[in-house]
């Protein structure tokens, strides 16, 4: 909200100096302007979709662990030209949660940012690494997921 306040301000300065500025020209025959920004960089990654919840069955209990298809969908938003965005998953159950990233599961990912997308949206299949007393049966799946910009 803040950000829109110092835009509005910066706005109207902007106005205020083409007018004097204008004003300037009419009395001569040159006039010049010159204006500098800078635009800090923002990233905004949200989940749109995620599984509320999943199934254990016996098969998965000798795995030691169950795989969530198309588990999550984030949508990542940016002005940054090229960088990375470091997204860390967690579960706030007693289960590790790993997303995949070609091929490989891991605690974290590296997602790469690219402006020019701004409604890129990407799907992640989940593993749930599954605690030694777990039972057959149906299961919350509390996500929580951080992001850090590299």
């Amino acid at each position: 909200m803040a950000n829109k306040h110092f835009f509005r301000i910066g706005i109207i300065g902007i106005a205020l100096l083409c007018f004097f500025v204008g004003v300037g020209a009419a009395a001569s025959d040159n006039a010049s302007l010159q204006v500098r920004a800078t635009v800090l960089p923002w990233v905004k990654a949200q989940a749109i979709q995620q599984t509320a919840s999943y199934q254990v069955t016996r098969a998965d209990i000798a795995k030691g662990y169950t795989d969530l298809t198309a588990a999550v969908s984030l949508q990542i938003q940016t002005n940054i030209v090229h960088g990375k965005l470091l997204l860390q998953v967690a579960n706030l159950g007693a289960e590790q949660v790993l997303v995949k990233q070609a091929g490989t599961f891991n605690e974290q990912i590296f997602i790469p940012l690219v402006a020019g997308n701004p409604q890129e949206i990407q799907t992640y299949d989940l593993r749930v690494v599954l605690p030694p007393a777990v039972v057959i049966g149906s299961y919350p799946l509390y996500l929580s997921m951080q992001t850090t910009v590299l």
